[in-house]
């Protein structure tokens, strides 16, 4: 077999057996080998990433990624800077992608149902062999239920449905049918276009968690703060119009808490006055709009029509405003007449073709209808349906009446799935059938109308699983089904769908070839497209039914109950990332749990504490909660999040809270065909029982302590316009230099840390090479000014703007994945072991009457200059690097926890265990970060390995580091860019520039701790 084979290639041939065996050889059982490379793959260099650009695909937005590899393992996930969604910005469901990947509950292989109950392994070959024959022997419907898929996915299903008999049906647990129903009715457009929240002075919603899961929130968060944050003078304005305040909510400026029901009546009143007004074009809507009357609108929403009127005015600017809803959270029975009143506010104001544009649709819109899931249910009731495949959805678990769906599938005499998790649908199959992880996958998907972004493989697949586009394939070419197409793999059939279609439009210059390349490397291309014609169809206004919907309930329900989407879950389907069930929820700081929302009002009434267990019952079901009490809801509402509440799919999803759908009836709104989420009354009932909830949050305020300070607008303008010398002296502030010495402060000269521990320290193992003349080598001397030491050594700080977070909490699991933080689990949370190496306080206005919501501030270790944690170690496991850095010796601590407790941050966290990583979950460890074990005390370090990376490399190419240059892992992730690195020392840097703005403060400055962090006070509006 070897004649006249090389001696490369025959390594080539021992290096590829030996890898294959390794990895198929992979368990916890017997000996592991560790083989190295003998031809390691030219991309391939050990101890250097590899970087790969693809798709998220955790969503429906479609954020473009770039992926870090080590050794051929997915590390650290990152938004791309050439993505027109993401930005360079990813937010946690994205950043917890790897644990997707990675996960050790996948379905490792080809299963099929045995004869027992339990699951057989198959081979490729076998189960699509089945699949084929299952296929060709069902009688009556067949049937494949899928998510909206886009690109050339969507293609290759349609054309394989079409040419096996196969009735394809699409479903998005969120498909937002009003938008789309909205603008047939309104413009005759069967889309839902994009917002542009950057060019809105005023932004109002009318329950649209465009921050958290609404359409694209990555970008709409990067475009919201764009617009919204203060800058140059100005700032903008979001007002929210909903009876129950998500994240977004607490974002607003102002909450006008309506009547759940009402949010049309006050978006068709603000049209009202704005034409009244004559402060816009009514058009062909002017004798709809004279039918609106404004004074009983204003009645029924309980809000002052003399503030309907300002917020008209307000929002009538000129084509400078965007009006954006319903969410889930507010899809009632009017939810369709929600969506035409908001568009038609836009119409009156302008905005359409400004702020609001149908030339790219957002694919986030859905394609399907819940309308059609339920016709399908009808025909599974019926026993009309012979063969049913599920690739997506999981409707078993994410709607109401899944239960009873489920008994329905027990009676199709055949399923098959293509899911990679066991969940609850695909446990009624016959036939798994796992598919590739995205991260393993090649692919496309258009989010947005002509931008077309790539889906490509990032490392080899971690199971046994098969790419879903293979398996369509080859299963029919076994069927003998005639595809319009001659690829033999996936891969080929998206080159071919490139080269015909997204080529020829792009009109590139370049061979195809060269072309594609081009493609892999950007990930994206972004094609020209037209702007339609947009004209209002007076017709369609008459028939919007403006009546209020229905809730149903009884006599004890007296609350009305808002189900709503999970920040970090979606729609339940990443409850198994345990790195997003250790995240806490970013209004309620909850992890590890499901919670009823109450208003402290009705929790005093019913003898209510955070914690109290309730009984929620609606006419659907009941669960029993702990209690949270939550100033952002009204006294007659109670919230619930979706999300939670699995069976049998993920040892992080199993048993961990309850699913709120099943508190719900599956209706149908009828002008729409969508899932009516916000339709039922709630009663409440104390049990008397108290449960300790797994919470990260402190305080609910900042009781008078001004950790997180404001300013106004006037303020900060007058700030901004100070001159040089005021500008110079914030810019001094910024390098870090040390305070005027003050009688027993912190400011005066006082021994350095190893003056006090140096003679112990002589001689001892393993502390002797850091001591040179009895003075530590890597640390300033003990009287020395930091503005003044070594000019050509940076001093590494922060500024965090407070005015651009929205305390979405991505910079938490970013700094998670990059530093190998450990998750510690609900009941380590309960007894407050926590380790998480940056947190965001969230702190609601001590006025509880106030209006405006919540206000973030992300606390991470300060790196002080004058650090109270350093001398106060026995064994000098803190120590200050030249740099500024506050860094941690973890094989020197001996866990006395005194730095801990001297930090008046509280920014430093105990190891109280050491972490299980069970595998495959170890392979996402950074290498370049030690694992810490239990005894030790963990802390931020500035992601010090970026910055000795960067450093290095500027050294090996004989240039100093650039501004920007390094950016941590929060800063990196941050969809409003609210954090900033740099070198503090060098006045042209951008962290020295915004430090010296004029709202620059440090959070305890009085304590003079010098901290590196400078942050910028948050900008009122009213």
């Amino acid at each position: 077999m070897t004649e006249g084979m090389e001696r490369r290639e025959f390594l080539k041939v021992l290096g590829v057996a030996g890898a294959g065996a390794s990895l198929l050889g992979c368990s916890t059982e017997g000996a592991e080998r560790l083989l190295p490379y003998v031809v390691p793959a030219e991309e391939i260099v050990p101890g250097v990433a590899t970087w790969y650009r693809t798709t998220c695909r955790e969503c429906p937005a479609g954020c473009g990624m770039d992926i870090r590899t080590r050794e051929g393992r997915a590390v650290k996930a990152e938004g791309s800077s050439l993505s027109p969604i993401s930005h360079g910005r990813l937010c946690p469901r994205g950043q917890a992608s790897l644990h997707g990947l990675y996960n050790p509950d996948r379905v490792p292989q080809a299963l099929a149902r045995g004869g027992a109950g339990g699951w057989e392994k198959l081979g490729w070959a076998e189960a699509e062999q089945r699949l084929a024959a299952a296929l060709a022997e069902a009688r009556g419907r067949k049937v494949f239920l899928t998510h909206t898929f886009t690109g050339s996915l969507d293609r290759l299903l349609d054309e394989w449905c079409a040419a096996l008999g196969v009735e394809r049906v699409r479903f998005d647990t969120f498909a937002r049918e009003p938008l789309r129903a909205a603008n047939r009715l309104l413009f005759g457009l069967d889309v839902v276009p994009v917002h542009d929240f950057a060019a809105a002075e005023v932004v109002v919603t009318f329950g649209a968690d465009f921050l958290e899961t609404w359409l694209s929130p990555v970008d709409y968060a990067h475009s919201f703060v764009r617009g919204h944050a203060y800058s140059e003078g100005r700032r903008g304005r979001l007002i929210s119009v909903t009876p129950h305040r998500s994240l977004t909510d607490l974002n607003a400026d102002e909450w006008l808490p309506v009547r759940p029901g009402t949010e049309h009546l006050v978006a068709l009143a603000m049209a009202r006055a704005i034409v009244e007004e004559r402060r816009g074009e009514a058009g062909g809507a002017a004798a709809f709009l004279q039918g609106i009357d404004l004074e009983r609108a204003a009645e029924q929403a309980e809000i002052e029509p003399v503030r309907l009127r300002e917020l008209a005015r307000e929002f009538a600017n000129g084509g400078r405003s965007l009006a954006v809803g319903p969410g889930v959270a507010s899809s009632h029975g009017a939810a369709t007449t929600v969506a035409a009143a908001v568009a038609l506010l836009n119409w009156v104001a302008g905005n359409v073709g400004r702020t609001l544009t149908f030339s790219r649709a957002e694919a986030g819109g859905g394609a399907g209808s819940y309308q059609e899931l339920q016709q399908l249910f009808s025909s599974l009731d019926a026993g009309a349906v012979g063969a049913l495949l599920v690739y997506g959805p999981n409707p078993v678990y994410s709607v109401p009446g899944g239960a009873e769906l489920g008994a329905a599938l027990e009676q199709v005499p055949f399923v098959a799935s293509f899911s990679s998790m066991l969940d609850e649908t695909s446990r009624h199959a016959k036939l798994l059938l796992p598919d590739h992880h995205f991260l393993e996958s090649w692919g496309d998907y258009t989010p947005r109308t002509g931008i077309h972004s790539l889906i490509q493989p990032v490392m080899t697949p971690v199971f046994a699983t098969k790419q879903a586009g293979d398996v369509l394939l080859s299963v029919a070419r076994r069927a003998g089904a005639a595809l319009p197409t001659a690829a033999n793999s996936y891969y080929d059939y998206l080159r071919e769908r490139w080269r015909e279609d997204i080529y020829l439009r792009a009109r590139a210059a370049a061979p195809f070839e060269e072309w594609w390349r081009e493609v892999q490397t950007k990930g994206v291309v972004v094609l020209d497209v037209a702007e339609p014609a947009v004209r209002l169809d007076a017709a369609g206004l008459s028939r919007l039914r403006l009546e209020l919907p229905e809730f149903d309930g009884g006599e004890r329900a007296q609350h009305y109950l808002v189900v709503y989407p999970s920040h970090r879950f979606y729609d339940g389907r990443l409850a198994d990332r345990p790195w997003l069930q250790e995240l806490p929820d970013p209004v309620s700081k909850i992890s590890w749990g499901s919670w009823v929302e109450v208003h402290p009002q009705t929790a005093e009434r019913l003898g209510l504490e955070d914690g109290s267990v309730v009984e929620l019952e609606t006419p659907h079901g009941r669960a029993q909660l702990p209690a949270w009490l939550y100033p952002g809801t009204r006294p007659d509402v109670v919230a619930v999040q979706l999300g939670q509440g699995h069976e049998g799919v993920s040892r992080y999803a199993d048993g961990i809270g309850v699913n709120a759908a099943r508190l719900l009836a599956p209706r149908v709104e009828a002008a729409s065909g969508g899932l009516v989420w916000f339709q039922t009354r709630a009663a409440l009932r104390a049990t008397g029982e108290w449960q300790k909830l797994a919470s990260t949050g402190g305080s609910k305020t900042q009781a008078g302590r001004e950790v997180l300070h404001t300013t106004t607008l006037e303020e900060a303008r007058a700030v901004g316009a100070r001159g040089a010398a005021a500008a110079a002296a914030a810019a001094q502030a910024a390098h870090g230099q040390r305070a005027p010495a003050k009688a027993g402060g912190q400011g005066e000269r006082r021994p350095h840390p190893q003056e006090v521990v140096v003679e112990q320290l002589q001689g001892v193992g393993g502390f002797g090479p850091l001591v040179v003349g009895g003075a530590p080598a890597d640390y300033p001397p003990p009287d020395t000014d930091y503005g003044e030491y070594a000019q050509d050594v940076p001093r590494w700080g922060m500024a965090i703007d407070l005015d651009r977070c929205i305390g979405c909490s991505a910079c938490m699991t970013a700094c998670a994945a990059e530093n190998n933080i450990a998750m510690v689990g609900p009941k380590l949370i309960s007894r407050g072991r926590i380790i998480t190496w940056i947190r965001i306080e969230r702190y609601f206005p001590e006025d509880a009457g106030a209006g405006r919501g919540a206000d973030f501030l992300p606390m991470l270790c300060q790196h002080c200059g004058n650090a109270p944690c350093e001398p106060v170690c026995p064994v000098y496991a803190a120590y200050h690097t030249p740099d500024g850095l506050n860094a941690q010796i973890y094989n020197r601590c001996v866990g006395t926890r005194y730095c801990a407790n001297n930090c008046p941050y509280k920014v430093r966290y105990f190891n109280f265990f050491s972490a299980e990583w069970p595998t495959p979950l170890d392979w996402q460890l950074n290498p370049d970060v030690a694992v810490r074990e239990k005894g030790v005390m963990e802390k931020c370090t500035f992601c010090v390995q970026r910055i000795r990376g960067r450093e290095q490399q500027a050294r090996l190419e004989g240039r100093s580091v650039g501004d920007g240059e390094i950016v941590p892992a929060c800063a990196q992730t941050c969809p409003g860019e609210a954090i900033v690195f740099g070198n503090v020392k060098d006045p042209a840097s951008r962290v020295a520039r915004l430090a010296a703005s004029g709202r620059g403060y440090r959070v305890l400055e009085e304590l003079n701790t010098q901290s590196a962090i400078v942050y910028l006070k948050k900008v009122m509006t009213g």
